[in-house]
């Protein structure tokens, strides 16, 4: 148990020195994997990369982004919302990047993060954005649709009900109708919960809608699953990985080509 603890100290000071040093570029996988080799033979938990909820919870009123704390003021962030530090950086991304197509698998805080920028990008550039969540739980569905609406946001944003077969994964059809054609140049991934695994064929199975340069996102990157189905990603030639950025629960990031 004392080893377990001490183990998950070094962990946590360990993303918190690269987290102050290290935020413009993710870190690439292989230090990752090693990483956790090394702080596997310190411990016998799983997701010993993983922080602890506790270590990330905070209130959406804390936020340092104005458009953002508005929005979020009283959620809870942390835990098994996106916390503070991968909200500020997704807004940082998302400014940099610009893109005009969204599409996230899961609904939540990001959906409201995702909106307001395309609100404000309509705003400032005259561009329109559309933000394409998918959502199996019908009550989380029409909460997120009343947020939206309570802050003027539902306009650029469609939240697609789905189903999942048994291993938890979304069943897609419909998605080709929504997008009508378009091209998808983000997606973030924090989504379906579920079994482990449930996340490993979100991403493969949009690349057919995604545009040459597409950025993608998957939070929830430190646990093992992830860092697993990470790799597998490796053998589909259009996935770039470019590596898991050290805040919250580690943002993976890459591109297709």
């Amino acid at each position: 148990m004392l080893a377990n603890q001490v183990a998950k100290q070094l962990v946590q000071g360990h993303l918190a020195l690269l987290g102050s040093s290290n935020r413009d570029f993710p870190i690439p996988m292989g230090y990752w994997i090693l990483c956790r080799k090394l702080f596997g033979l310190l411990t016998t938990e799983p997701d010993p990369l993983f922080p602890t909820f506790q270590s990330l919870q905070s209130r959406g009123d804390s936020l340092e982004i104005p458009q953002l704390k508005k929005i979020l003021a009283g959620e809870l962030l942390g835990a098994w919302a996106l916390d503070a530090q991968t909200i500020k950086l997704l807004w940082e991304l998302l400014w940099r990047d610009t893109p005009q197509l969204i599409l996230e698998f899961g609904s939540g805080g990001s959906t409201l993060l995702f909106a307001a920028y395309a609100s404000l990008l309509s705003q400032r550039t005259g561009l329109a954005c559309r933000v394409i969540s998918l959502e199996a739980d019908g009550e989380h569905k029409a909460a997120v649709e009343r947020r939206l609406k309570e802050n003027n946001l539902g306009e650029a944003s469609t939240i697609l009900q789905l189903g999942r077969d048994d291993r938890g994964v979304y069943d897609i059809a419909m998605l080709p109708d929504v997008l009508a054609g378009a091209a998808i140049d983000y997606v973030l991934v924090d989504g379906p919960s579920g079994p482990p695994g449930c996340r490993r064929d979100t991403l493969p199975a949009v690349l057919p809608f995604c545009k040459s340069g597409c950025r993608w996102l998957l939070d929830d990157a430190f646990r093992d699953g992830e860092l697993e189905f990470l790799r597998s990603w490796r053998r589909f030639p259009k996935i770039k990985i470019e590596g898991i950025f050290p805040v919250g629960k580690g943002l993976a990031a890459g591109q297709v080509s």
